[in-house]
């Protein structure tokens, strides 16, 4: 009796989640359609989920929701803590040390070229500030884009997948392209939403009624940090780690909410 083979082919890695890059879409091709199906669900809850029983975290009856002002990069930045704010200054800092291992002129180098990207696109998210460049929650159309090489646009035309299934595996696929070492996707719970965000640099609260849609789901991502670079802390290397993972979770970020809006 022959078995049913998989329709999967090379250029279908988008549907085929985590274990793409463990098996290779031909490999999964070639497996009866029950054993590729379990191959997926295992590489993928391997890699993204881990299941627990109840919920980790108990609830306080009074619980209230966190309003972003009371953070401590808020409160630092924005000088609501006089303290935290003298502390805060000492982020950037211009002085080098020859004679310090991780203090040298090149590590200093190292630690400003890594956080390059996330300063530039999107000034101020490390200290929380919410709704910059990248990270923009503007809905542009095709018509309000800058120029013609603006693919940051919401397409007009909606894609259907073919189930909730397909969509999770395409997004998560994606997510990985863009070099996510982890993502998930979950319905948006309001209760872990901050009560208002808030603009530490202008001290200027943004309420959700400002926000452009009404969120259904959320997709987490994780960026790995070099281990061994971390490891060198105290030093401007360590700083440079932290930098160059910020700066490809701005990337990551960016490249799959273009993703997600042209496909509508």
């Amino acid at each position: 009796m022959e078995k049913k083979k998989v329709a999967l082919g090379r250029r279908d890695f988008l549907k085929i989640g985590s274990a793409g890059a463990v098996f290779g879409a031909a490999g999964i091709a070639a497996m009866p359609q029950k054993a590729a199906g379990e191959v997926l669900d295992k590489e993928t809850k391997k890699a993204v989920i881990k299941t627990m029983d109840d919920f980790p975290v108990k609830i306080a009856p009074d619980y209230k929701r966190f309003r972003q002002q009371n953070t401590v990069f808020s409160r630092a930045i924005a000088g609501i803590d006089k303290e935290l704010g003298a502390k805060a200054r000492t982020f950037e800092r211009f002085e080098t040390d020859e004679s310090r291992p991780g203090f040298s002129r090149i590590d200093w180098a190292l630690h400003h070229g890594s956080w390059a990207i996330e300063h530039a696109a999107t000034p101020g998210s490390k200290f929380g500030v919410p709704n910059s460049g990248w990270y923009s929650w503007q809905q542009n159309s095709h018509e309000q884009r800058a120029n013609f090489l603006d693919l940051n646009y919401v397409n007009d035309e909606r894609h259907e997948f073919a189930s909730k299934k397909e969509a999770t595996a395409v997004i998560k696929r994606a997510a990985r392209h863009f070099k996510a070492d982890l993502v998930g996707i979950t319905p948006r719970n309001e209760m872990w939403d901050y009560e208002k965000h808030f603009v530490a640099l202008n001290g200027q609260e943004i309420g959700w009624d400002q926000f452009p849609f009404k969120p259904k789901s959320v997709i987490v991502i994780g960026v790995e940090m070099d281990y061994e670079n971390m490891a060198t802390a105290p030093s401007y290397t360590v700083e440079g780690a932290i930098g160059e993972g910020y700066s490809q979770m701005a990337i990551t970020a960016f490249q799959l909410s273009v993703f997600l809006k042209n496909l509508g």
